[in-house]
Order: structure tokens, then sequence, then C-alpha cells
């Protein structure tokens, strides 16, 4: 009985240790997925995420600024958008979450672009090496 549960630990640890070196790259420190809009790998968690660096207003006001309101009428509109913020600090390909690119309305296109217009993103890092993010956020109009 004892080599039994010998057995079964030794089996458990081994499956424990080939599981976490799969999941986790502790010398990239981040977590990367193939990004199919861009194109390319994009990380879901660096070390140094990239904050928004506008000190006059926050990312919900400068959106509001930007986009084209007309013949628009919303009442407390909420959408969940995804983006990834490139190595030059830069918004690149924004989304809606969950919907598909031809079932956008105008004025969603637009919201769209006026996003991908915003500067005033830090770089994502790991270490001292830039690297895209995919970046979730709700906006709420």
């Amino acid at each position: 009985m004892k080599y039994i549960y010998l057995i079964c630990f030794i089996f458990y640890s081994c499956c424990a240790l080939v599981n976490t070196s799969k999941t986790s790259k502790k010398e990239d420190c981040c977590i990367e997925r193939y990004d199919s809009l861009y194109k390319n790998n994009v990380c879901l968690y660096l070390d140094e995420m990239p904050e928004f660096n506008n000190f006059k207003e926050t990312f919900n006001e400068s959106i509001l600024k930007k986009i084209d309101m007309k013949n628009v009428l919303l009442e407390n509109y909420t959408y969940k958008i995804s983006f990834v913020i490139d190595t030059n600090g830069l918004i690149q390909v924004p989304r809606i979450t969950n919907k598909h690119f031809s079932d956008y309305n105008e004025f969603e296109k637009r919201l769209l672009t006026s996003i991908a217009n915003i500067k005033g993103w830090s770089v994502g890092k790991c270490g001292n090496k830039k690297k895209p993010v995919l970046l979730n956020y709700t906006l709420k109009l």
C-alpha cells in the first residue's frame, strides 16, 4: 500500500511539472496567443502593462471627444471592446467583443475608427523587451 501512495505521488509530481512548463513562460513573462486580426502573437498579460498617459483626460473621455455622434441616439450604451497596443504604443485592430465585423452598424464602425486614432498609450514590456498586448475595455456612452 505504501508503494501505491509513493507511485501516485511521483506520478502527480511529474504531471504538475510538465503542466507548469507548458503554460508559463517565465523567460518571456508573457502569456501569448495568436490574434487572427492582428495576424501575429499578442500577450494577454505582461509585467509592465500599457497605460493611457494622457493626463488631460481619461481614455473614455478621449473616445467621446473623437467620435462623430451625428445622427446617433444613445441611451446608456455599453460596448465591450478589445484592441492591441503594439510595440510603438499605437492602437491596432480595435473590435467589439463577440461581434463579427460584418455585423457592425455605421455608428460602431465610426466608434472603432475613432478608437484606432487615439494616441497616448505606453508600450507593454516584459523586462526591457517591448511586446504587443491585447487589452479589453468596457466603454460606457
